[in-house]
């Protein structure tokens, strides 16, 4: 089959739409059609790549002409031209899957973090300390979607999907952290989903996922901070060779988020 068909095959696998169809037993089908072309694709990658490494001219036991040399080296040269077209159709594919199968469920589930109460006092924190419902519920629904797929891709493949993941995850939330208010109380309560969401993807791969987290990280920083000014002890020439990913206004935005923080001490602040 030839990469112009096989791409049309993964195509289809997503419904002639480039859309993974989401209803009953016809999405099911298509979506095993689709994992298998994708499994297809990879193991064509393999294929090839031993085509393309020589060794059949070290198999042949013999020396080349200058003649076979050339026509060899060109069809080395084509097969690792195909190589990266089937590579490329993988990730195209893994992408695709991300956005049309899991993305539309994901990101509703971490926008709601906007309507948990984070501007919270002591008996609020307490009962979010032991429900915490918002990070369990995602918890579960990020096993039960990733399950689906665990078993029926290859261990790189699924790493893949993972990290498109993460940046759905990391993205969504920080945005919908900046449209929260928080109390001190409210910002441990983050502090705890947070490390919750990041323990949870780190342990479903091998690739390493928490740098994708890293500004969020600091945003949790700032909202854990006791007044305004201990983020001078942080932040800028104090950062001990930390490389913020805030810029001096997403500082004092992530500050503003606190209820008790004075907006004249923030605006103050030399960042």
């Amino acid at each position: 089959m030839g990469i112009t068909a096989f791409s049309g095959t993964l195509t289809g696998a997503m419904g002639g739409t480039g859309k993974v169809v989401s209803a009953g037993d016809a999405a099911e089908e298509q979506r095993q059609l689709f994992l298998t072309s994708l499994s297809n694709a990879e193991i064509a990658v393999g294929y090839i790549g031993e085509l393309a490494s020589m060794e059949i001219v070290r198999r042949l036991g013999r020396k080349l002409t200058a003649g076979e040399t050339e026509n060899m080296n060109s069809c080395v040269e084509d097969l690792k031209d195909i190589a990266k077209k089937f590579e490329q159709l993988v990730e195209n594919g893994i992408k695709e899957l991300n956005n049309s199968a899991l993305k539309h469920e994901v990101k509703p589930l971490i926008d709601e973090f906007r309507d948990i109460p984070h501007d919270i006092d002591d008996n609020e924190f307490a009962e979010a300390e032991a429900n915490e419902p918002w990070v369990q519920n995602v918890l579960i629904h990020l096993h039960t979607v990733l399950e689906g797929f665990k078993t029926r891709m290859s261990a790189e493949s699924f790493d893949h999907l993972v990290s498109y993941l993460t940046n759905t995850v990391a993205n969504t939330l920080e945005r919908a952290v900046l449209k929260s208010r928080f109390t001190r109380l409210g910002g441990l309560q983050f502090d705890r989903e947070l490390r919750a969401l990041v323990n949870f993807l780190t342990s479903v791969t091998s690739s390493t996922i928490r740098d994708r987290f890293a500004k969020l990280h600091q945003i949790n920083t700032v909202l854990n901070l006791e007044h305004p000014q201990e983020v001078l002890e942080y932040y800028g020439s104090s950062s001990s060779g930390v490389t913020w990913r805030l810029t001096p206004s997403e500082v004092r935005e992530v500050l503003g988020r606190r209820n008790d923080f004075k907006t004249d001490e923030i605006r103050r602040l030399k960042l």
